[in-house]
């Protein structure tokens, strides 16, 4: 299905809160904090993606209006949040520090590139691309998605579930 780049922003938010949720708050996981807050983010952007997904495949409801829907409940929802799980400390709206061992590590990238803001992320994405290149172009699934993607009619004609590929497909890019 075609991406919108509102989807983009408001699974942003709604991962984002949740990650900076678990970074502030999950203090008692100790070093494996940064790994949760890695998927409680996955988590929530593939719920996200999952909304527009299900509403595109059942009631073929267009997903750009329905990500630009998403995207204010996302962004409002995720300043709301950010209230109610008291990521904010007194009545300044100080904005609390994610733990060290919540942030991503830099594993030595800031010392190699001179640039003390550089972390692991570089690297789980360069994972993430060469995994969903692998399985777009080398798997079964991959060329289904593709196959919906490109004309759900005609996948729908050769034997694809179109709508489980719609859904699957906005869900996987809200978790990625």
């Amino acid at each position: 299905t075609r991406r919108s780049s509102d989807l983009v922003s408001c699974q942003m938010a709604f991962a984002a809160i949740l990650a900076i949720y678990v970074g502030v708050k999950w203090t008692f996981l100790g070093d494996v904090q940064w790994i949760v807050a890695v998927i409680a983010a996955i988590l929530g952007g593939a719920l996200w993606g999952f909304i527009p997904g299900l509403l595109k495949a059942l009631f073929n409801v267009h997903e750009v209006v329905a990500t630009i829907m998403m995207n204010w409940i996302a962004i409002h929802g995720a300043f709301i949040a950010y209230n109610m799980l008291k990521l904010v400390e007194g009545t300044t709206q100080n904005a609390q520090k994610v733990t060290r061992s919540g942030a991503l590590p830099s594993w030595g990238l800031d010392q190699l590139f001179n640039n003390r803001r550089i972390n692991i992320g570089i690297i789980l994405a360069i994972i993430s691309a060469i995994v969903i290149h692998i399985v777009l172009n080398k798997t079964t699934f991959g060329f289904e998605l593709k196959a919906v993607g490109l004309n759900h009619h005609s996948a729908k004609y050769a034997g694809i579930n179109s709508k489980r590929n719609i859904i699957l497909s906005m869900t996987i890019a809200g978790a990625l």
